[in-house]
């Protein structure tokens, strides 16, 4: 399956609070990565709670239907 960016605000990275953050999640095996403006790069997401992913990969799953 495809590899889909959202723009969801949860509470990513322990240091921040909730913000607007771009996540790409793989839909084959729902792994989430966040994207790290120091790094530069998409990294992990460990911070994220039950509610943030489910949420964060309903949108992607939503996204990919719709773009078809």
């Amino acid at each position: 399956m495809a590899k889909i960016e959202v723009v969801v605000k949860a509470k990513a990275f322990s240091s921040e609070g909730a913000r607007n953050h771009r996540f790409r999640v793989d839909l084959s095996d729902n792994e989430i990565r966040v994207w790290d403006r120091v790094a530069g790069c998409f990294t992990n997401c460990n911070c994220l709670s039950a509610s943030a992913r489910k949420r964060i990969i309903e949108w992607a799953k939503e996204k990919a239907n719709w773009a078809g």
